[in-house]
């Protein structure tokens, strides 16, 4: 079936496409198992595979998580870029391996931060993955860029905020 409208393509390329459907019936199947899996997220998951949900009604008040990790995705590919062509160039290899860290990191975190949102407190580990990423990573951009490392004692501290996200998210 080819979509034949703009809002048709975003819920083919979501959620109704062949590879989603069956990733989601997979992991349903070994939910449902493991009996881990309750009525209502039952339904929730029936209505998902169904395309009968709207994403806006599975995230609440939780969209800007949504928005927001784009924006990190964004950075995060721009930084990647400028690394690469330009501070990998000058930068001592030092420098440059902080940077592909704080690139990395980046990266993986903002990932992690498109999964917030289905989080028990998704305030709090929001919160504590975008500090995180903030500390952790904008230290190490900023040893890249200018070889000054007044600011990597903060890096620990963004560290151990990603890592209070993480744990948050098991809560």
């Amino acid at each position: 079936m080819i979509p034949d409208s703009f809002h048709e393509t975003v819920k083919w390329a979501s959620y109704k496409n062949p590879v989603v459907t069956n990733t989601v019936q997979g992991f349903n199947s070994v939910l449902n198992y493991l009996g881990l899996t309750s009525c209502s997220e039952k339904k929730n998951i029936m209505k998902l595979e169904s395309g009968n949900i709207n994403l806006s009604q599975l995230l609440g008040k939780n969209i800007n998580l949504f928005r927001l990790a784009g924006l990190f995705g964004a950075s995060a590919v721009i930084l990647g870029a400028y690394g690469a062509h330009v501070v990998a160039h000058k930068a001592s290899p030092e420098e440059a391996r902080n940077f592909e860290t704080a690139n990395r990191y980046h990266f993986f975190h903002t990932f992690a931060l498109f999964g917030v949102p289905f989080c028990r407190f998704p305030k709090i580990t929001g919160a504590l993955f975008v500090s995180g990423i903030i500390l952790f990573c904008g230290t190490c951009y900023y040893n890249g860029l200018t070889a000054d490392k007044s600011f990597n004692k903060y890096t620990p501290t963004g560290g151990m905020l990603l890592i209070a996200a993480w744990l948050s998210m098991v809560l």
